[in-house]
């Protein structure tokens, strides 16, 4: 059995990923990580894969968040029985 890789918590590509997953701008995720936007760019194209992986799961993470507070949200506005909320 092989083990799972596991991402080191400061490589540049994961962090890159979940800023531009996060809906930041390449100069924003450059900014962050103390890059050049034109460095950053450069880098994932130099590791494709690895870019694409992480950018994936990245995503994937974002949506489930997004859906998490999305469903926190409406059980929270059907509880409510102010005249305020009635028909959401």
């Amino acid at each position: 059995m092989v083990a799972p890789v596991i991402p080191r918590l400061d490589d540049t590509l994961l962090l890159a990923a979940e800023h531009r997953a996060g809906g930041a701008s390449w100069k924003h995720t450059a900014d962050a990580l103390a890059l050049e936007e034109a460095d950053l760019r450069q880098r994932t194209h130099e590791d494709d894969a690895r870019w694409k992986k992480h950018l994936r799961d990245a995503e994937k993470n974002v949506l489930r968040a997004t859906g998490c507070e999305a469903l926190h949200i409406i059980r929270t506005l059907m509880r409510h029985t102010e005249d305020a909320y009635a028909g959401w």
